[in-house]
């Protein structure tokens, strides 16, 4: 028996056959390997979407994360600046010399009134009345003031009275001004 199939078909359609075994092959080709690649790189792709979004996420968390680093830095350092106002209570004496050093270096002459028997130790901050009185020549008492202003704790001033003392006082070499006196009333803050 003769298995020969090219025998029984003519040029015609040994052509077609092999173009339709090459087209079947083909189709093949694209339905197991190439549908098959493309799935898997849609897949990739979304895997490669899907990381992209983690990275950005993990970026902006990290951005978020100095941000609110750097806003807790901020807000310690307010925090610091805010605790300097207050006056601890243990430090009355400090707190007094401070003002005298003040007086000397703007070198006026000072009387200092602080009511402490308002104090309420009940609670964590009080408010303490305060008046000062100083008394020198107009620049120092403007300086005196300027400084007073510039401490590092918190004098809320209620009233500020200046009033003119004399006409003249002799300095140095005979020069003359005038003596201003100042007074200046508010509360301080003490914890």
């Amino acid at each position: 028996m003769n298995l020969s199939l090219n025998k029984n078909f003519n040029t015609k359609q040994k052509i077609s056959n092999t173009s339709f075994l090459t087209l079947l092959f083909v189709l093949l080709i694209v339905y197991f390997v190439i549908f098959p690649s493309l799935d898997n790189i849609k897949d990739k792709k979304n895997e490669i979407i899907a990381e992209k979004i983690k990275i950005e996420k993990n970026k902006i968390y990290q951005l978020t994360s100095k941000n609110q680093e750097n806003q807790l830095k901020n807000i310690e350092t307010d925090l610091e600046k805010i605790e300097q106002i207050y006056i601890n209570r243990n430090k009355e004496l400090e707190f007094i010399t401070t003002l005298e050093g003040l007086a000397k270096t703007n070198n006026v002459e000072q009387k200092i009134d602080i009511l402490f028997a308002r104090e309420t130790k009940k609670e964590e901050i009080s408010e303490i009345p305060i008046s000062l009185s100083a008394t020198g020549n107009f620049e120092n008492i403007l300086s005196y003031l300027r400084n007073l202003n510039n401490l590092p704790f918190l004098i809320n001033v209620d009233l500020i009275n200046l009033e003119k003392i004399s006409n003249e006082a002799t300095i140095g070499d005979n020069i003359s001004e005038s003596k201003i006196s100042v007074g200046v009333s508010g509360v301080t803050y003490w914890r």
